[in-house]
C-alpha cells in the first residue's frame, strides 16, 4: 500500500521454465521475452527413441541451444521464436523498443571453415515483433575469426519507438548508422559517416555529443542529425539521455515524472543482513509510492532480475532458473481500506456468532448455566467449537448465572470481538450485532 494507491498481489504464474538467463517486457506490456538456455538429445533420450541403450563405450553429449521465448499476457501461452545451438551461436543484450510491442536484440553466429573458406564470425541486430512472433534482421557484419572489425551496436530512443543500428566504418574512423522503427529499417544506411557513436537524448532527438567554444571556453552541446538525410541540424544544449524512469526497473514506461517525484511503484532485490547463512537469491519487494515501510510487499523470498510491467499490472522475475510473473492489480487504498475492513468486520462477527453459540451449547450442557466471568472461559468453550482460533480476540463479559433468569436476553451482552472501527457484540440470546465506536 502508497500514500493512495495500494496493488494486490495475485498467485505467481510460470511464464518459462529451464535456466532463464534474461527477461524483458515489451514496451506495451503485452508480452514478456524470456532468453534461456535448453538441454535435448542425453542418454535417456536416445533410449527412447531408438528403444536400445547407446553402445558400450559411446560417449553422449547433450545438445545445448540458447533460445528466444515470449509469454503472451491475455492468453496466457508462450512460444518459441528464436533457437540456436550454443556450439554455433548466441543471443543477448534484450532491450524493449518503447512505445510498441517490439524488442530489440544483438545475435552472434560462428560458420565453421568450409574448404579454402575460413572460419567466419556474424554479427547481427535482430528487431523481434512479440505480437507475430517475426524477425527482422537490422545490420550484420561478417569478419574472420581473427579480425578485429567491430560488431553493430544499436541504442533507442527512451521516449519514442525509434532506434538506430550503428556500425563502425572499416578505417575505425566513425560510424554508419540506420534508423528502424517498430515495423523495421526506415531507411537506407546514411550516406554521411558520423564522427561519434549516435544517440537520442531525452527529447528522443538523434545525434552526438560536440565540443564547441562559447565565449571562448569549450563547451560540450549536442549535434542534432535529420533521422531521414543524415544532414546536420542544430547544436543544442545537451539534455539528459536517460529521463527518471517510472519504475525503478529500468523499463519504459507511460510517462515520466519529474526529477524530485517518487516512482509510484518499485521493486527491488533485498538480502537480509542477519540471514544466515546467505541465501543465493533475494527476497523481491514492491513499494508503493507513499507507503510505510511495513506496507511494503513481498513478491517472493528466492528470486532474482525483477521487472515491473509498463502497465504496472504484474512483475516478472527469475526464481531458481524458471521465468515467473505475478500479476497485480491495482486499486484505490481508500477502497482497499474499507474492503479490508469489511472483511475484517465480518470476520469478527463470525467469531462472535461462533463464541456465542458455544456459550448457548455450555449452557444447555450444564444446567443453563453459564460460564463464570474470570474463569477458564475459553477452555469451557473450545469443545464446541471446531477451532481454538474463533475464540482469539473474544472477550467474555457476561459475569455468569443462570441462562432463565436473566430478564432480557437479547440486550444483556455476553461478549464482543473488536475490530476496525468498533466490535461485533453477542448477546445472551445468540444473536451478534455491530456496534461502531463512538466518536
Amino acid at each position: 500500500m502508497g500514500g493512495s494507491d495500494a496493488f494486490l498481489m495475485l498467485p505467481p504464474e510460470t511464464a518459462c521454465g529451464s535456466e532463464a538467463t534474461e527477461i524483458v517486457w515489451s514496451a506495451d506490456g503485452t508480452n514478456l521475452v524470456v532468453r534461456r538456455q535448453t538441454t535435448e538429445g542425453g542418454t535417456s533420450e536416445i533410449a527412447q527413441a531408438f528403444g536400445v541403450s547407446p553402445p558400450p563405450g559411446m560417449i553422449v553429449r547433450p545438445m545445448r541451444k540458447v533460445e528466444l521465448v515470449v509469454w503472451t499476457v491475455a492468453s496466457r501461452t508462450v512460444r518459441t521464436v528464436f533457437s540456436i545451438p550454443t556450439g554455433s551461436g548466441t543471443l543477448n543484450n534484450l532491450s524493449a523498443l518503447s512505445g510498441s510491442d517490439s524488442v530489440v536484440f544483438d545475435t552472434f553466429a560462428r560458420i565453421p571453415a568450409t574448404g579454402d573458406a575460413p572460419e567466419r564470425l556474424v554479427f547481427g541486430v535482430s528487431l523481434l515483433s512479440t505480437k507475430t512472433g517475426a524477425i527482422a534482421r537490422l545490420a550484420e557484419t561478417v569478419a574472420v575469426a581473427e579480425s578485429d572489425f567491430g560488431q553493430p551496436v544499436y541504442v533507442l530512443a527512451k521516449n519514442r519507438p525509434l532506434g538506430a543500428v550503428l556500425r563502425p566504418v572499416p578505417s575505425g574512423e566513425g560510424f554508419q548508422a540506420r534508423f528502424f522503427g517498430p515495423s523495421g529499417l526506415l531507411g537506407n544506411w546514411l550516406p554521411k559517416t558520423l564522427p561519434e557513436a549516435l544517440v537520442f537524448d531525452a527529447a528522443g532527438k538523434p545525434g552526438y555529443p560536440v565540443t564547441v567554444k562559447v565565449g571562448g571556453k569549450p563547451t560540450a552541446r549536442f549535434q542534432r542529425i535529420d533521422p531521414a538525410t543524415g544532414n546536420p541540424g542544430s547544436v543544442v544544449d545537451f539534455s539528459p539521455v536517460d529521463p527518471p524512469p517510472v519504475a525503478s526497473t529500468g523499463n519504459s514506461q507511460t510517462s515520466a515524472p519529474s526529477e524530485t517525484e517518487e516512482p509510484l511503484l518499485s521493486v527491488q532485490a533485498f538480502f537480509a543482513p542477519t540471514a544466515k547463512p546467505a541465501p543465493d537469491a533475494p527476497s523481491i519487494l514492491l513499494h508503493v509510492r507513499g507507503g510505510k515501510p511495513d506496507e511494503t510487499g513481498v513478491v517472493t523470498t528466492d528470486g532474482a532480475r525483477p521487472l515491473l510491467s509498463p502497465k504496472l499490472d504484474a512483475v516478472a522475475y527469475v526464481y531458481q532458473g524458471v521465468a515467473m510473473v505475478r500479476p497485480l492489480v491495482r486499486v484505490p487504498r481508500s477502497a482497499f481500506e474499507k474492503a479490508r475492513d469489511d472483511a475484517l468486520r465480518q470476520v469478527a462477527v463470525n467469531n462472535a456468532k461462533q463464541a456465542a453459540l458455544a456459550a448457548l451449547m455450555y449452557a444447555a450442557d450444564n444446567d443453563d448455566v453459564f460460564p463464570a466471568n474470570g474463569g477458564d472461559v475459553q477452555g469451557r468453550l473450545y469443545p464446541y467449537l471446531k477451532s481454538r482460533d474463533i475464540l482469539n480476540g473474544f472477550s467474555y463479559t457476561f459475569r455468569g448465572g443462570n441462562m432463565t433468569e436473566i430478564e432480557n436476553p437479547a440486550t444483556t451482552e455476553l461478549g464482543y470481538v473488536s475490530g476496525p472501527g468498533g466490535r461485533a457484540v453477542a448477546y445472551t440470546d445468540g444473536h451478534v450485532k455491530w456496534v461502531p465506536d463512538t466518536p
